[in-house]
């Protein structure tokens, strides 16, 4: 019956042009990550960059970012991206600092610009992060 053979061809010719038409989401990702990453006016960068760069296997830059506390102080302190979303985004969940994050949702939640006591405090004063903290909160008076 010709009203299937034209149905069959449609499809078919449906499914060549997805084909053409195809992306690799992981391009998006990685293009979108690296944008992001060097993004530092934008909330939606500092709300999307993890994310993008663990989804492309950048987990490395992801992490360099959640270790960068004048990144991490912009993100969750200045422009109000939920820490959740940071932890959840995080390629290493085992990392100290992602754990340090994970244990003060709650109080960051309520008062963001917390976040220096917070890993600080869970972190212990001989951690790496520890001259970054310090810096970046004297900086910043």
């Amino acid at each position: 019956d010709w009203a299937s053979e034209d149905k069959d061809i449609a499809e078919r010719g449906k499914q060549a042009l997805m084909a053409d038409l195809h992306a690799d989401p992981s391009d998006g990702h990685k293009r979108l990550g690296e944008w992001l990453a060097d993004e530092r006016e934008d909330r939606f960068a500092f709300a999307h960059a993890v994310h993008h760069l663990a989804h492309s296997g950048q987990n490395t830059r992801a992490m360099e970012l959640l270790h960068d506390f004048e990144w991490l102080l912009t993100a969750v302190g200045d422009k109000g991206v939920p820490a959740w979303t940071l932890v959840r985004d995080a390629p290493d969940p085992e990392d100290e600092v992602v754990l340090a994050l994970g244990k003060s949702l709650h109080a960051l939640r309520e008062r963001p610009l917390e976040l220096a006591f917070q890993l600080l405090g869970r972190l212990g004063s001989d951690h790496p992060m520890r001259g970054s903290i310090d810096e970046v909160m004297k900086a910043r008076g």
